[in-house]
């Protein structure tokens, strides 16, 4: 037996299908992954080539104890992870902030229009 949705109830579901929430966790896992995976492999290369790219070493700036070795690959792909990380759920987060914002604006103004159909409001200026 199908069951029949309202028109309400199928406004709310087509607004949670176009307005999805970003998963957190998921998305910082595989930001951190993929950044941490890509220092990881340049520092490889880098040492592997034994070619000198300069800027890479200036990642020693920011990150305390990397260096162009085995060792600061590793060092880069925890790095990477972490700041991925960061950077994805700090994403996440703001963009559900930024629909749940404007979902909760569009119902206002929704529930602000139907007020007025009950309200004269051609009568009530001067």
């Amino acid at each position: 037996m199908a069951t029949t949705l309202s028109s309400q109830d199928k406004t709310e579901a087509l607004l949670a299908r176009s307005f999805a929430r970003f998963d957190t966790v998921a998305l910082g896992v595989g930001c951190g992954a993929a950044l941490g995976l890509f220092l990881f492999l340049i520092t490889a290369r880098v040492v592997l080539s034994g070619a000198v790219i300069v800027n890479l070493g200036l990642l020693a700036n920011y990150f305390p104890g990397y260096e162009i070795s085995w060792l600061g690959s590793l060092e880069g792909l925890l790095y990477g992870f972490g700041v991925g990380f960061v950077g994805g759920w700090l994403f996440a987060f703001l963009h559900n902030t930024a629909i749940a914002l404007f979902l909760y604006y569009l119902r206002f103004k929704v529930q602000l229009f139907s007020i007025t159909d009950y309200v004269d409001i051609d009568h009530a200026r001067p």
